[in-house]
């Protein structure tokens, strides 16, 4: 009975030891790495910090910094249950050494024992506002060190650190800080041991690697790569059954998908794969003729990133898939979403992963709800223009097979715009879809109400003037109080200093978090509660005037005028003087038509009781989004009020250009932009249309005939109200396109913008107008179904406008024509001449104005920044650091809550006690052979 009972007490002695051990197992293995920066408190220099990452399980690497010059340490250290020991050094001209032993607690790692550190002393992970990093060990290939890594820490949204090691004896380290700028990293590194440093240009990509761009050190389109990470690109397989074949692999987190082609027509094959450890598992398939399938296991090969062919079927086994390189990669190999695109549903949106396989080729793989296509494109480096073309994959043996050719603008930012052809909206912007590094915010001007909130009738009017600036008048809209705010944007978190004006005395900071459907979320600061949610009014607005606006000429050339349009018959407006800080007002106004009536008010510096500034202005809005004062107080008659950055209709010249005497004739209604191009020397024209992403333009344009000339050109729209040739062909790179303007007295009526005549011939026409000067207007007429086009010029006669007009070759009909202008809707009727029937009407076009600030401040090609997109309707709350796979859930299944805790518990416990047993039963099992007598029991 004794040794019964002394066995079964051993029994339970060793299974718990056994559940300790998991649990602590459990501890490391569940919980978030130890990687990131750590302050130390108490400790004697306060501005150090600790930059750790941690390797593996076992295994931690960290780089001390005193950030004031003082002293640097390099550290490695073992990890074993919740104990860390760690082995310090300082490089020369340092010779501080010794071992601090850390424990693992949740407030941080807790110093219990060593030197160089006070018992006690806590290391706190030090957090800011992103839900990404790329903090990790990586490797570099090519490298002139195949065994150096470099240990890189995230400190910041726009900056790391990093701990580069040779790994060999008596071999180098280097230390660096890099900048973060949108997608691309900027580090300036140098050696510890000596005295090289440089700096070195590198580039995030889609599958968390990084590519170095140019700089010194590294050869130029070398990779970091994280463990385990599969590269994405275009791999050889050898060897092969079809030596011609390629792979074109999209890494994206744990997934893969590829594209096979035999590159002869024989054959293609899809599949999408995930990596577990070192491991792709990969399912592919044949499509329609073909019937083979099958599942492949490949290993990745640590130092060469080659992928090894372990089981499976379909290639040799220990085959080998090798990544092919080359110089002049743009960077745009990764997964695209399009937006707007055709092909999207409510539930899906289709995602396009190209390859860039050369510097002037690319395959294309396209995936939808219920299509796939494949496409391969030229690409043309000088003019960053991309040619596909692109075909369906059968869905059956009997499918119809579409295709099409489409061409794109690459944007710097590696985003690409579809310019012509067939399969996607005119001006559609792909970006790349994984929410990797950089947050695209959604436009947030607009009007918001809080919930909750102390003033439910409050409304907060915020403008959007930057992509990382925020400005906001509040109201209480009972007459209690109002509040001014200034706010600055980091990726996804938004940091406002808010202040009542005078009578009130209140102000504070508030930190607002911003999600993808452009709700603001508090989440820290004063004067609101935490979790409070701003919601932007979904009222039906279509006049689109919410914006930023300039005014010129004015008395205080700093001045902007944040408006937001309340409603389809209201606007509010805070202005203010900016830089010289001498005034704000606030407007509350009426749209009846094309006009606003405003009543404005200055806001009082100080409150003496004294009477303010106030008045009345009525305000004409123009086609192209701008706004004329034409009658009231405060400000130049015939002023103009544009948009920061802001395309706007006029008469331009083009300096240098090959003919100085040119003019270009550039309309703008909403995000689209027509030209009529005259050389008016007799020997070309031009026309041109363009879509407006921000302040930039793509322009597609041509000579008609006699002449033959088209080509592709990307404009820039300066706060000057000036144009700068980006890139493409026709323009000198930098050439400026410079506004005219017209005198305040014409602005005040003046009859530039797109027409429609009524009733007319041709119901679809469009007459692009421009006056040019009190007496001159230029128009190009189109019928916008390929039928005719036609150009008029027009003075003014006896208060008409006369106008002779021309049809472009190869129709030689010509006319005159007398108009009579009505200066108050800005309406031409026609009383005499050819060409269009006696009292038909000019009128601005019915969907005049358009929405012109819908995207403008998210869209711009250079500041594009990828978005992810998370589809199962809980975007706020899913840290998107914690989405292993860094791609889209789409599961469409809904599992409460409850039964997912109640089965990741039972499944643990399960876990827990299969392996206790069989930690119990390897122990008992080697007593049983030295004759214990309750081996059999175990």
């Amino acid at each position: 009975v004794s040794t019964q009972s002394t066995g079964t007490t051993s029994m339970i002695n060793q299974l718990l030891f056994a559940f300790v051990s998991i649990a602590i197992l459990f501890s490391l293995t569940g919980a978030a790495s130890l990687s990131g920066t750590y302050a130390v408190s108490p400790y004697h220099t306060p501005s150090a910090r600790y930059y750790i990452t941690q390797v593996s399980l076992t295994e931690i690497v960290w780089l001390g910094d005193s950030n004031n010059g003082g002293w640097r340490n390099l550290g490695t250290g073992t990890i074993s249950g919740t104990t860390i020991s760690v082995q310090w050094t300082d490089p020369p001209p340092g010779t501080n050494h010794g071992q601090v032993v850390l424990n693992i607690v949740p407030e941080g790692l807790v110093v219990t024992g060593g030197s160089g550190f006070d018992l006690g002393a806590l290391f706190v992970l030090q957090k800011f506002n992103d839900d990404r990093s790329i903090s990790g060990p990586f490797t570099v290939l090519p490298y002139h060190t195949s065994t150096a890594r470099y240990y890189i820490t995230q400190e910041a949204t726009d900056r790391i650190r990093w701990f580069g090691d040779s790994r060999t004896s008596g071999g180098w380290k280097n230390t660096a800080v890099g900048v973060i700028t949108g997608n691309d990293v900027t580090v300036t590194w140098t050696d510890i041991n000596s005295p090289n440093s440089g700096t070195a240009n590198l580039r995030i990509n889609p599958d968390g690697t990084l590519t170095v761009v140019s700089g010194s050190g590294f050869d130029a389109g070398a990779i970091f790569a994280q463990p385990n990470t599969v590269v994405s690109g275009s791999y050889s397989v050898v060897p092969y059954h079809t030596p011609t074949a390629r792979y074109y692999i999209t890494c994206v987190g744990k997934t893969i998908t590829w594209l096979g082609d035999s590159n002869t027509g024989g054959w293609r094959n899809t599949a999408t794969g995930t990596i577990s450890d070192n491991i792709v598992t990969v399912t592919w398939n044949d499509p329609p003729p073909g019937t083979n399938s099958g599942t492949v296991n490949l290993r990745i090969d640590p130092n060469t990133r080659n992928l090894i062919v372990q089981s499976g079927t379909g290639f040799d086994i220990g085959a080998q898939f090798v990544r092919e390189t080359f110089t002049g990669d743009l960077g745009i190999t990764g997964p695209y979403d399009a937006s707007p695109d055709l092909s999207a549903t409510a539930t899906t949106t289709p995602t396009y992963y190209v390859t860039q396989t050369s510097p002037t080729a690319v395959v294309w793989y396209g995936v939808g709800a219920s299509w796939r296509h494949t496409g391969k494109g030229v690409l043309s480096l000088d003019s960053k223009v991309l040619t596909l073309t692109w075909t369906y994959i059968p869905t059956s043996s009997s499918s119809s097979v579409n295709s099409g050719v489409a061409t794109f603008f690459v944007g710097k930012d590696r985003s690409l715009v579809y310019v012509s052809g067939t399969g996607w909206n005119y001006g559609s912007i792909f970006s790349f879809s994984v929410p990797f590094w950089v947050y695209r915010n959604p436009p947030l001007d607009g009007i918001y109400s809080v919930t909750p909130y102390h003033t439910s009738t409050a409304r907060y009017y915020i403008a959007h003037p930057t992509p990382t600036s925020l400005v906001w008048l509040g109201d209480s809209n009972s007459g209690a109080w109002r509040n001014t705010a200034k706010g600055t944007i980091t990726n996804n978190y938004v940091t406002v200093d808010w202040v009542d004006p005078p009578p009130g005395s209140n102000s504070g900071r508030v930190v607002l978090k911003i999600s993808r459907k452009g709700t603001l979320t508090v989440v820290s600061g004063t004067g609101f509660d935490i979790g409070a949610v701003f919601k932007k009014s979904t009222l039906g607005v279509k006049k689109g005037i919410t914006g930023t606006f300039s005014v010129v000429p004015y008395h205080t050339a700093s001045a902007l005028y944040y408006v937001v349009q309340e409603s389809d018959n209201s606007v509010v407006w805070l202005g203010d003087s900016n830089l010289s800080g001498s005034w704000r007002n606030t407007a509350k106004g009426s749209i009846n038509g094309n006009k606003i009536y405003v009543n404005w008010v200055d806001i009082p510096r100080d409150y003496t009781g004294n009477p303010v500034n106030s008045g009345q202005t009525t305000l004409n809005i123009n086609p192209d989004g701008t706004l004329t004062p034409v009658s009231g107080t405060g400000f130049v008659l015939g002023s103009v009020f544009a948009q920061t950055n802001q395309i706007i209709s006029g008469l331009y010249t083009v300096s240098p250009y090959h003919t100085p005497t040119a003019t270009y004739y550039i309309t703008r209604f909403g995000n689209t932009l027509v030209w009529y191009g005259n050389s008016n020397t007799g020997a070309w024209r031009n026309t041109a249309s363009g879509v407006i992403y921000g302040d930039l333009v793509l322009v597609s344009w041509n000579d008609p005939p006699p002449g033959s000339n088209s080509g592709i050109v990307l404009l820039r729209a300066n706060p000057n109200r000036s144009l700068t040739v980006v890139a493409g062909s026709g323009f000198d790179i930098g050439a400026v396109f410079t506004l005219k303007p017209l005198p305040e007295a014409v602005q005040l009526t003046s009859f530039t913008g797109p027409y429609k005549v009524t009733p007319y011939h041709t119901p679809t026409a469009i007459y692009y107008i421009t006056q040019v000067s009190a007496d001159k207007l230029i128009w190009l007429g189109d019928s916008r179904n390929g039928n005719w086009r036609n150009t008029g010029t027009g003075s003014l006669i006896n208060n008409n406008w006369v106008v002779d007009w021309v049809d472009i070759l190869p129709s030689l009909n010509h006319g005159q024509c007398t108009l009579s202008p009505n200066s108050n809707d800005r309406t031409l009727t026609m009383i005499s001449g050819q060409g269009f029937d006696i009292g038909s009407v000019f009128s601005f076009i019915d969907t005049f104005p358009y929405i012109f600030n819908e995207n403008e401040d998210n869209i711009a090609i250079s500041n594009i920044e990828s978005q992810g997109r998370i589809e199962n309707g809980n975007e706020d709350n899913i840290a998107i650091s914690n989405i292993e796979s860094q791609g889209r859930i789409e599961n469409g299944i809904t599992i409460p809550m409850w039964g997912v805790i109640v089965s990741c518990v039972f499944i643990g416990l399960l876990t827990l006690v299969v392996i206790a047993m069989i930690i119990y039963l390897s122990i008992n099992l080697k007593r049983g052979t030295e004759g214990s007598e309750y081996s059999i029991m175990g």
